[in-house]
């Protein structure tokens, strides 16, 4: 499903974002206000307050569940999605539930429906889990779809993982084509598939660089999907939606490419996993994602 009004969609996030920063913040704290504005969603979904933070949430989610799903959240990350419920219309049958203990909790009051998370948990059990933009679904068997909007990419990453491709989103959390190189953000979800059950829990790291090879950014998670997704609980022929925000704030606009690894830490030092192209020719250890200019 498309984004079909995204005008007064984003109009009320952003009441509820000036709603919450006058409740939570006070004047006092403008300044700071405006320095997270420019920043990227942490795994917890905090200070939603600020810019585009919790305008990405929501729009980048919330139009591709299903409408009978409910929505895990803190107070913090639920209102801006009520917020668009209740003035917009937009999903209303999706249900706000606040709360996020545990996923064997959530499963209990959930009634057998499609359950969404809006932040990182520390217990997922054994549950399968796959990224819906900034949300995470969780799964009763591995996801074998991708988007309609999935920009392809052949990469393998070793023997055991593939890197189907990406989707990218704007500030406002709109899917895009092209990334905007003065964003102070940059919001993107990689869309990996095992080839075979990966024998090793691989971590995932984002780098941009510039052309003459300097890395200007750069973000690491554990593990995929807010770091509660570890690749050795993937099935043969699962895909995996892992979305990210890299933070630009201060990286001049100019030239880039956004490049990806994967790798193992251990008290032996770091291992990168070799990658291959189409053609199964190999590359190096890192695949390069989109070019931003």
């Amino acid at each position: 499903m498309e984004f079909s009004s995204i005008v007064p969609v984003t109009v009320a996030i952003d009441a509820a974002v000036l709603l919450l920063s006058f409740l939570q913040l006070g004047a006092a704290n403008l300044e700071d206000m405006q320095r997270r504005a420019a920043g990227e969603l942490d795994k917890f979904r905090q200070h939603l307050d600020a810019g585009f933070l919790a305008r990405r949430l929501v729009a980048a989610s919330l139009p591709y569940i299903e409408d009978n799903a409910v929505i895990y959240a803190d107070w913090e990350q639920a209102t801006p999605f009520w917020y668009v419920q209740q003035i917009e219309g937009l999903k209303p049958n999706v249900e706000l539930a606040y709360g996020v203990d545990s996923v064997a909790e959530v499963e209990k009051r959930a009634n057998g429906r499609p359950i969404y998370l809006a932040r990182a948990v520390p217990d997922t059990g054994n549950k399968r889990l796959t990224a819906v933009g900034p949300l995470v679904k969780l799964l009763e068997g591995a996801r074998t779809d991708t988007p309609a909007n999935l920009k392809p990419l052949q990469y393998r990453l070793g023997s055991q993982i593939g890197l189907l491709g990406y989707v990218q989103y704007d500030e406002q959390g709109r899917s895009i084509d092209h990334f905007d190189g003065r964003a102070k953000v940059l919001a993107i979800e990689l869309y990996w598939q095992a080839i075979t059950t990966p024998q090793s829990d691989y971590s995932v790291s984002l780098r941009l660089v510039d052309d003459a090879g300097n890395l200007v950014a750069q973000l690491d998670n554990k593990h995929p999907v807010l770091s509660m997704y570890p690749t050795s609980r993937w099935a043969p022929g699962e895909i995996v939606g892992d979305y990210y925000e890299l933070s630009l704030r201060g990286v001049p606009p100019k030239s880039y490419r956004l490049e990806v690894l994967m790798y193992t830490s251990s008290a032996q030092g770091w291992h990168n996993l070799d990658v291959f192209d189409a053609a199964g020719r190999p590359i190096g250890d890192r695949a390069v994602i989109v070019r931003i200019t």
